[in-house]
């Protein structure tokens, strides 16, 4: 049984870090945390059954087990009481680490390590065995793969379907983009050097092998390449504390006497991280280096403290900062240039908690990790207090310090620093508790009686094993069980994977989507992708025109279209997407769905008062309500004006942004001015396009622009300026059917049938079975 259960921990060490599977949509995170609920859960199992085995409940207690028990219960309660409570349990597309189902699964797992190892004296050989070659070989893999998307080897073998394979995986199969995978390097770095430098200092020779301490030098080396390569400030920062506090360690210690050369490696990894800290040495070697879009420091820290002080006393639940940011975001973040991007992760997995978990949560995870923090300096200090014996060749011989204690907390100093500096992760987060519970073990072998052992006897109460074993029996049960719904779970992301693949026919799509929505109903991303491709589907059906389109098809497009974006209202109220999403589909069939645009009115209004100052969805409010003033033709002033006001909040809120001005342009020519409205858009081209300032929300809004001007001049008889802004509409979208058909009609009052011709059967490509495109066609092909 004992065999058993290491076999689980060292298969956990070695696999989690690089596993990842191919089948769901997120290959990582989602994957690794499945792995982690199935190893934990038959861990705990296979405790309890050795309880019974021994005839005997033994528990290992230690001084942090209260405070860690507070931090699980606050962080439930967090969650429960959160705004948007199933991504607070379990996460979601997008970030699934950070969850309370991460909490407390990484919770059990560091009690089941103290559980099996604690109290245990073989554990040192246990670790020599197989803990430190086991995370030796894992970084290997890791860092074959990084170097091999890095410098982009796959290009020697072309043909190759598994290096195809390899690039689809991304920067590795740690999950981790390369901001995230040098933090990584970072943190192993200062744990190969430890390695190296204890092994120096330890008499025993079964610390680590020669062979593996070879190879750490190697991987030193290897880790530290990448480091310089990527030159990430928060992995320069793990390094230099990291060897820092190595340092002071050992020289508080007196570790080494006469052998004091050995500091110079330390001491040289930290001068060589200060030295290449902003080289961008890939640059010189001509290396692209494409990094992860990370919510800037500042901005965090000013969006936890905002979120905090709305809502101190719960927070918006475990890894909801994606919540926190769309409603407290500050107007200046507008000035960046991801302005338009809704990050899910802050800069700081650490100081996130703060907002997300509340006041009580985020002290009782500080008290948890403080309170480990301080018993590792006292034990420290009691080992320094030590009388040192006779110095032999220069070393302390290694029965009078415990080495694998100092490996250990200088491991969980390093990532708890990584949490500190860098956004959540399940690998390091995972190296975070799996290093503190085997420090906590050694805490037993340093001071006796600090770790305690109660056990209870069943042979004295036979009475009790029948009930334990009773217990025991519907646990196992209800752990099947759950197994069995988690499987939906899992069953539905391979689902909606299928329903995202290229080269699939639309109704395939809508099938596996609804399939997935089947297998787990409380995902709202399976219905707003659903309600999307049925508005295109109906926008297609649509667009035929005449009675080429089925009327049944867009009668069922139109009901699964606006029934799925419901029901992802329903499923997930507080996410602004959802709300988003409802509006633009409600605003798209505006011409095929009575008070549509009423609806879309209501749902725009209802994602402004969860993100407000997102100046797309002031636009998109305006763009309905500018519809709502203009119906039969007769302009409703007041709504009118309600049009206006929020266009004018967008542009106070995003002064450059195009959508603004386009949508006054369209608002001003349905009050008639349509040399305002001309005049509106050469004023934004001038200010703002043609000095490189401008932004937009994609290339297809920007297209949309240059169409507008262009039909704008149509209008107007100038056909040359209108071709100029068609023409341009079309280089930046080629199937913008409005610009090519718009250009077409140009072309033939110019007398150039052919290619008015050309463009309009690219329009019906796009367009298939519209009658009256088809007509055109020939009428123009018989003069």
């Amino acid at each position: 049984m004992i065999k058993i259960i290491n076999f689980i921990i060292y298969a956990l060490v070695f696999t989690l870090p690089v596993f990842f599977l191919p089948f769901t949509f997120e290959f990582y995170a989602f994957n690794k945390l499945f792995l982690l609920f199935f190893a934990v859960s038959a861990l705990l199992i296979l405790t309890l059954w050795k309880f019974i085995k021994n005839n005997e409940l033994r528990i290992v207690r230690t001084p942090i087990d209260w405070f860690l028990v507070a931090f699980v219960s606050f962080s439930f309660i967090s969650s429960f009481f959160a705004p948007a409570r199933l991504s607070a349990f379990l996460g979601f597309h997008g970030r699934f680490s950070g969850s309370f189902a991460e909490i407390f699964l990484f919770s059990l797992f560091w009690w089941l390590v103290v559980q099996n190892f604690g109290g245990e004296r073989a554990i040192k050989t246990k670790i020599t065995a197989l803990v430190i070659p086991l995370i030796l070989i894992s970084n290997v893999l890791l860092e074959l793969f990084s170097f091999f998307v890095l410098f982009n080897l796959g290009r020697f073998f072309p043909s190759s379907v598994i290096v195809g394979f390899i690039y689809s995986l991304g920067v590795s199969p740690a999950g981790l983009a390369l901001q995230g995978m040098a933090v990584y390097s970072a943190g192993i770095s200062v744990f190969l050097v430890s390695v190296i430098l204890l092994s120096k200092i330890s008499s025993n020779n079964d610390f680590v092998k020669k062979g593996w301490v070879w190879l750490c030098w190697i991987l030193l080396f290897v880790n530290f390449a990448y480091l310089i390569l990527i030159d990430f400030w928060a992995a320069w920062i793990i390094v230099i504390v990291g060897v820092g506090i190595l340092l002071g360690i050992i020289i508080a210690g007196r570790f080494f006497r006469e052998r004091g050369n050995w500091l110079s490696l330390p001491l040289l990894m930290a001068f060589l991280s200060l030295a290449f800290w902003g080289f961008n040495i890939h640059k010189l070697l001509s290396i692209s280096i494409s990094r992860e879009v990370l919510l800037a420091f500042p901005v965090s820290l000013k969006t936890i403290a905002n979120a905090f002080f709305a809502n101190p006393i719960f927070g918006s639940g475990a890894g909801n900062f994606w919540y926190d940011f769309n409603l407290y975001k500050g107007e200046e973040f507008l000035s960046s240039p991801f302005w338009n991007i809704r990050f899910m992760k802050s800069h700081s997995a650490f100081l996130e908690n703060i907002s997300s978990l509340g006041i009580f949560g985020f002290l009782a995870m500080v008290a948890f990790f403080a309170m480990f923090f301080l018993v590792s300096y006292y034990l420290l200090k009691k080992q320094h207090s030590d009388p040192l014996p006779d110095v032999s060749m220069g070393v302390i011989p290694g029965a009078r310090r415990n080495y694998y204690f100092l490996l250990f907390f200088i491991g969980t100093s390093v990532w708890f620093l990584a949490g500190i500096v860098y956004e959540n992760s399940v690998v390091l987060s995972f190296y975070l508790w799996f290093f503190m519970a085997l420090a906590v073990v050694e805490w037993g072998e340093i001071k006796p009686g600090i770790i305690k052992v109660s056990r209870f006897d069943f042979k004295k109460f036979q009475e009790f094993s029948v009930i334990f074993l009773s217990v025991f029996i519907m646990f196992v049960l209800a752990v099947l069980a759950f197994w069995w719904q988690s499987s939906g779970i899992y069953i539905a992301e391979i689902y909606y994977k299928k329903a995202l693949a290229d080269n699939i026919t639309a109704e395939n799509r809508s099938e596996y989507l609804i399939k997935a929505a089947e297998s787990f109903g409380f995902r709202e991303v399976y219905f707003t992708t659903l309600s999307r491709l049925h508005l295109s589907l109906a926008i297609n059906e649509v667009n035929k025109g005449g009675d080429a389109g089925d009327g049944q098809k867009l009668q069922n497009s139109v009901a699964l279209a606006v029934n799925a974006a419901k029901r992802a209202t329903e499923i997930s109220p507080t996410s602004v997407t959802v709300w988003e999403n409802s509006g633009l589909v409600y605003r798209d069939m505006g011409s095929v769905v009575e008070n549509s645009y009423i609806w879309a009115e209501d749902y725009f209004n209802k994602a402004i008062l969860l993100e407000p100052t997102n100046p797309f969805l002031y636009v998109n409010l305006g763009r309905v309500q500018m519809i709502l003033a203009s119906v039969d033709g007769k302009i409703d002033n007041e709504k009118m004006d309600k049009a206006f006001t929020n266009l004018k909040k967008a542009r106070a809120l995003k002064e450059e942004y195009l959508g603004v001005y386009l949508n006054e342009a369209l608002a001003l020519e349905n009050q008639g001015k349509a040399e305002e409205a001309i005049a509106s858009l050469e004023d934004y081209f001038r200010d703002f396009l043609a000095l490189g300032r401008g932004v937009w929300q994609d290339q297809s809004e920007l297209a949309e622009f240059f169409f507008q001007l262009g039909r704008f001049y149509y209008n107007k008889d100038d056909s040359d300026k209108a071709i100029i802004n068609f023409v341009q509409a079309l280089n930046l979208s080629p199937f913008h059917a409005n610009a090519r058909y718009s250009l077409a009609l140009i072309l033939e009052k110019q007398g150039k049938k052919d290619e008015a011709i050309q463009h309009l059967e690219v329009v019906l490509e796009l367009n298939p079975g519209n009658e009256a495109l088809k007509k055109k066609i020939e009428e123009l092909k018989g003069e």
